[in-house]
Parts: C-alpha cells; structure tokens; sequence
C-alpha cells in the first residue's frame, strides 16, 4: 500500500511516527515536545512488544527522531540525508548529537 506521506505536515508525520513506536515498541514510547532544532523526539526504555519479535524482544533504551520532507519521491538513501563522507548531511549533524546523549547515558 502506496501512501503520500509527503503530504502530511511535519507535526503530522512526526506524531505518526512515535504512534508506529508504540506500536513496535510498547506505550512506554514517551514524544517530546518540539526541541530547540524544531523537532519532536521520542524515547523508549524497556523491553519492546514487536521489535525485532515477541520471541526476542528488544530491551533497552530507543531513542526515536523522525526526519520529514515535503520533497516527492525523496528517500532517505539520498546523498543529503545520509553520507558517512560528509558531515553536512542530515545524519552527519545528528551524529555528534546521539554520541552526546550516548555518553551522558
């Protein structure tokens, strides 16, 4: 099933994205409100409901970030969103941001 996703607005896509976590993982998933970058993150500690089964569930802590654009026909594999070359794409500048959060535990 083909879904226009690119038309749901960010606030849209991102609370669909923590309801899909729960779904995956269980109601602990707790969304944060919008952060200083805008976006609206979300957590999870526990032992997952689905993730990757209920035979071997996932335990421990998730940290969930929702990346949206209105572009048609985007994919995340693009160069911009995700090059391990470059720290100018959007998961070059998460990166230092999830190693901070990491380290602070």
């Amino acid at each position: 099933m083909k879904y226009a996703y690119e038309n749901l607005s960010e606030d849209q896509f991102e609370e669909l994205v923590v309801l899909l976590c729960r779904r995956l993982l269980g109601m602990g998933v707790q969304g944060f409100a919008k952060g200083v970058d805008g976006g609206r993150d979300a957590k999870f500690v526990g032992t997952a409901e689905l993730l990757p089964s209920r035979a071997a569930p996932w335990n421990g802590t998730v940290i969930v970030q929702a990346k949206h654009t209105n572009g048609y026909n985007r994919s995340f594999s693009e160069s911009d969103f995700y090059n391990l070359d470059s720290q100018n794409s959007i998961t070059g500048k998460e990166l230092p941001r999830i190693q901070k959060l990491r380290a602070a535990k």
